[in-house]
């Protein structure tokens, strides 16, 4: 109990911490650079959607997923 409230408040901090720091480097930043990270965050979501799908494909041709492991 005491290590799982230890492990908490330390990730509670830690997450506070990096929150603070990416709200002052985005507040740095000019619109122009705003919509360039918004469109890049996008386009990496919809990369990664991408490659979940020819996972899961993968996985239901070969039993495996793309980096050799047994698929359950």
């Amino acid at each position: 109990m005491l290590g799982e409230k230890f492990w908490d408040e330390e990730l509670k901090e830690s997450t506070q911490k990096y929150r603070e720091r990416d709200a002052e480097n985005w507040s740095k930043l000019t619109p122009k650079e705003k919509a360039e990270a918004k469109a890049f965050a996008k386009a990496m979501i919809e990369w990664d959607e991408e490659v979940e799908k020819e996972n899961r494909a993968y996985e239901l041709a070969y039993g495996k997923d793309i980096w050799g492991n047994k698929v359950k």
